[in-house]
């Protein structure tokens, strides 16, 4: 077998572990079994042809080492883990462990976790397209290293606690088409935005910046094609 969807059901009890012995699964969906129980993710590892996963609105509170298994999927394209009570990884406990290389779409919104989970995602950038970490408990300044992800087309970091400025490297990401940075502390002039190359002007469709503290003049937005939709 290599497709197994069995979402939005009302399946309980614990995730079979013998789901690891379908050795030639490529996507697996469980999300919106609401009363499935998650012992550990250790059945993952027998997983290795896995493309999509998909255990979002599914309790993993308990699975402090989630992003250890996850990491052992090399083939690993589309990760949906929203709504799962996620904690945070700590620093230590990610020195040898990294995200897959292969990751594309990464939806990790509406959990618990931190600016720790940063590292573990900077290891995929050369691939990632889609990443969502809106509604998460992420503060501080915002990594400049978010301006080496050149394949990035979509990012999502509403609803945290981020502070201080939009780094300047921002302007680098050349694909990129919707940003949303809604909703956290953010401060300072939108100097980002003159920064933006040729590239980043053509690729952006969609800014949203609401919410915040942001200070000084607006930026001149016809440094921006027509069909540039800003949302202030």
């Amino acid at each position: 077998m290599k497709y197994l969807d069995l979402s939005a059901n009302d399946f309980d009890g614990l995730i079979p572990f013998q789901l690891g012995n379908l050795s030639s699964l490529q996507y697996l969906n469980l999300s919106l079994n609401y009363n499935f129980e998650v012992g550990n993710l250790k059945w993952l590892s027998n997983l290795p042809n896995l493309k999509h996963l998909d255990l979002s609105h599914i309790s993993l509170y308990e699975v402090k080492d989630w992003f250890h298994f996850i990491g052992r999927l090399s083939k690993l394209s589309t990760l949906a883990l929203s709504l799962c009570g996620l904690s945070p990884p700590t620093l230590s406990s990610l020195s040898h462990i990294n995200a897959s290389s292969s990751l594309v779409s990464v939806h990790l919104d509406n959990n618990f976790l931190t600016s720790s989970i940063f590292p573990w995602l900077f290891n995929s950038s050369s691939s990632l397209l889609f990443l969502d970490l809106s509604w998460n408990e992420i503060n501080g300044s915002i990594p400049d290293s978010f301006g080496k992800m050149n394949t990035l087309l979509h990012l999502n970091l509403a609803d945290n606690h981020l502070e201080h400025e939009i780094p300047k490297s921002f302007g680098n990401l050349c694909h990129l088409q919707t940003l949303d940075l809604s909703r956290n502390n953010l401060e300072g002039e939108l100097a980002f935005i003159h920064n933006l190359s040729s590239c980043a002007r053509f690729s952006t469709k969609s800014l949203k910046l609401s919410g915040n503290r942001f200070t000084g003049q607006l930026p001149d937005f016809s440094i921006f094609p027509e069909s540039f939709g800003s949302c202030l």
